[in-house]
């Protein structure tokens, strides 16, 4: 009887020590990650809210003008340390559509806009979109997409002034930078 207990007791401890271990747990399946959304890649729309209703912004315009999406993190010290540089390149005025995205809820991405004196449209991305939820998943971050919804640059929130030398130049030069040459007429 003796014998009997002590291995009934080694296998309830041998199960306790597998069970602890993760090994006869069946893991919960984890969240799809996202899509990543690489240069070259047409992104015709991004879903979110803007204002607290739902909203899309078109990326592939017929007004030919191109789009910067500024992705931040109002809890994100990277995002802070940017944030003055982001400040005033936001007061020039641009060629080019800004939009800011962020995972943030809506009253906290805009108190921290309204911090900085950003001015730039907010759009407040689900957890939920596999492509939008790519885009806010560095911080801070800048995207460019041209007037196709083509992403044509991607790179750190610190490389933001030189957006602008990239639409004027309607082609990505900057060293260093992964890109992906404009399309040519009739492609």
């Amino acid at each position: 009887m003796k014998r009997l207990n002590g291995a009934l007791v080694l296998v309830a401890l041998a199960q306790l020590a597998l069970l602890s271990s993760g090994m006869m747990r069946k893991e919960a399946p984890r969240p799809p990650r996202p899509d990543p959304v690489r240069v070259g890649d047409q992104v015709g729309e991004l879903p979110g809210h803007m204002d607290g209703a739902p909203a899309r912004v078109a990326l592939r315009r017929s007004d030919q003008r191109w789009t910067a999406v500024l992705a931040f993190a109002s809890d994100c010290v990277h995002c802070e340390t940017v944030a003055p540089d982001w400040s005033n390149w936001l007061r020039k005025e641009h060629a080019f559509e800004v939009i800011g995205i962020s995972r943030d809820a809506p009253q906290d991405a805009a108190a921290y806009r309204g911090h900085h004196g950003w001015r730039m449209r907010i759009l407040n991305v689900p957890r939920g979109d596999a492509r939008t939820g790519f885009l806010v998943s560095r911080t801070p971050w800048v995207f460019l997409f041209d007037d196709r919804g083509v992403l044509r640059y991607e790179g750190h929130g610190r490389s933001v002034a030189s957006v602008d030398s990239i639409v004027r130049a309607g082609r990505l030069t900057p060293p260093g930078i992964k890109t992906t040459p404009p399309p040519q007429q009739g492609e």
